[in-house]
This record gives structure tokens, C-alpha cells and sequence, in this order.
């Protein structure tokens, strides 16, 4: 069971692990993974909740000692910011090398706010986040597997970036890697193709890899978590088209119901930083 440092090969090494809550049983449901985590890096775990003034800090430690246990092992942090995804950026600015696990359905005490948030963060950096559904599970000691879910089509940026980010986890726990797609009959031989020469790729072959093709019955959503009961796994990895807008940021519909449905922790890797301006990617 891997809750040490042992093992551990990341390229960068996370020194925190920050878990947003907003008073409500949704968000908490990170605080178990983020735990996890926390152990498994070696990291500290810290709490954050934006909109908490001095007028308000009479339910918020309480509160703390309630759902972290007194004395509180975890960093609070309580910011006078009603700005929720800038009150969360900072405080991960601010503890560097710092990884942020957050349940994507919870609710503020005014407002509904991380599920906005998730999608909002989704797209506000280069690392990955962790993303709890409703239905989490801690992570088991077997098996040790990463799964990858990959989108039809040519190899993009994206789904090289995601594969590159998954395999330093893979790495990092010292887990094998699986590659899926999701197809119908007809689409089905060049899915294996391609997950086939993905799974191939130099750059992962330190790891031990092996691919999917899943039958697209009800979606890739419902294709992906009926792979997950018959073949459980540590972590799913996917990636976001998560574009910012003048006020938001908005999440594939896809991802999101991966997500939502999915009985594990995901990883979801945000999309590259678009060129200056000015020049055109030549990735």
C-alpha cells in the first residue's frame, strides 16, 4: 500500500496538497483523497474557503474541528475574498509546488459555487487538478493502475499533453498505464489502431502499458465507468477543452460527465497556454 514517499518520481514534486471546502458536505468529500495524497507525497494539507470575514471566523474554526478533527493536523486557510476562484489560485500560488483536489459538486453557504469553480481552475493553470465526483472512493492499494481516457481521432496537443502528465503520475506511484478510447463496431479498427501506436510511443515505454477500446453504449461517460467496475484502477486521467470567456470558463460536456460518473479520483489536465500573440503553435 503506498502511503509513503517511496516511490515517488515526479518530475515536480508537489510540498502541498490544498483542498477548497465551502461549508458543505459535497466539498468535503475531497478531504479524504486529499489526504491520501497529502501522505503519499509527503506534502502538507492545507484548507481553503474564500467569502470567510473576521465577523465570520465564529463558524469556521468550529467547523474546522469538526470535519478535520481538534487539534486541526491540516493548514487552515480563510480568505475575505467572495472571488472563490481567486481566492483558491492564491493561496495554491502561494504554496508552490502545490497540487489542488476539489470536489466538483459543492455547494457555498450563498451560492453554488465549486461547480463553477472546478471548471473555472480547469483552465487557470498548467497543472493537472484532482477532481472528486459524487461518488468518490479512496484510492486501494491494488490495483496500481492509471487509466487514460483518450479521444477519438489523430494525436492532438491535448491528448499528448494529457498522456505526458499521466504517465509522470503512472511514474510517480509506480503504476502501469492504460490507454482507452470509446467506439462504435464501425469506428472500431482504427480505434485500435490508434490506441495501439499511442500505446507504442518511446516516451512511455519505461512504463508498463497496455490499451482499450470501449463500446460506445450510452456514451464515453457510461462506457468509461462500466470500465472502471469490472476493472478498477487508482487514478483516471482526462483532459478539458475548457476555453475562458469574458466571466467563466466552460467545461466539455464530455469531461464533465466523466467526472461526475466516475467512482475514482480523476485527473484532469488543462489545456495548453494558447501562443503570444501573434504567432501560430507549430506543436
Amino acid at each position: 500500500m503506498l502511503h509513503t514517499t517511496e516511490g515517488l518520481r515526479l518530475a515536480t514534486t508537489y510540498g502541498n496538497v490544498l483542498v477548497p471546502l465551502d461549508g458543505s458536505r459535497e466539498a468535503e468529500a475531497a478531504l479524504g483523497t486529499g489526504e491520501w495524497l497529502a501522505r503519499c507525497f509527503g506534502a502538507e494539507l492545507h484548507l481553503v474557503t474564500a467569502a470567510v470575514g473576521a465577523v465570520e471566523q465564529y463558524w469556521y474554526v468550529p467547523y474546522l474541528k469538526t470535519i478535520a478533527g481538534d487539534p486541526i493536523t491540516a493548514v487552515p486557510h480563510w480568505i475575505d475574498d467572495r472571488d472563490v476562484v481567486a481566492a483558491i489560485k492564491a493561496t495554491a500560488r502561494t504554496l508552490e509546488p502545490c497540487v489542488v483536489c476539489i470536489a466538483t459538486h459543492g455547494r457555498s453557504r450563498t451560492a453554488a459555487v465549486l461547480g463553477s469553480t472546478f471548471a473555472q481552475l480547469a483552465v487557470a493553470g498548467d497543472d493537472p487538478l484532482v477532481a472528486i465526483g459524487p461518488r468518490p472512493s479512496l484510492p486501494g492499494p491494488d490495483p496500481r493502475r492509471t487509466v487514460v481516457c483518450l479521444e477519438r481521432g489523430p494525436l492532438s496537443v491535448l491528448s499528448a499533453r494529457l498522456i505526458d502528465r499521466a504517465a509522470m503520475w503512472a511514474r510517480a506511484f509506480d503504476h502501469r498505464l492504460t490507454l482507452v478510447t470509446v467506439a462504435g463496431s464501425d469506428d472500431r479498427p482504427t480505434a485500435e489502431d490508434q490506441v495501439q501506436r499511442l500505446a507504442a510511443d518511446p516516451g512511455i515505454d519505461d512504463l508498463e502499458v497496455d490499451h482499450r477500446v470501449l463500446d460506445d453504449s450510452g456514451g464515453p461517460h457510461s462506457a468509461i465507468a462500466r470500465h472502471l467496475g469490472e476493472a478498477p484502477a487508482t487514478f483516471l486521467a482526462t483532459a478539458t477543452h475548457g476555453r475562458t470567456g469574458a466571466s467563466r470558463a466552460l467545461l466539455g460536456s464530455e469531461t464533465a460527465r466523466i467526472i461526475h460518473h466516475s467512482p475514482i479520483p480523476v485527473l484532469v489536465v488543462p489545456p495548453p497556454p494558447p501562443p503570444p500573440t501573434g504567432q501560430r503553435s507549430t506543436i
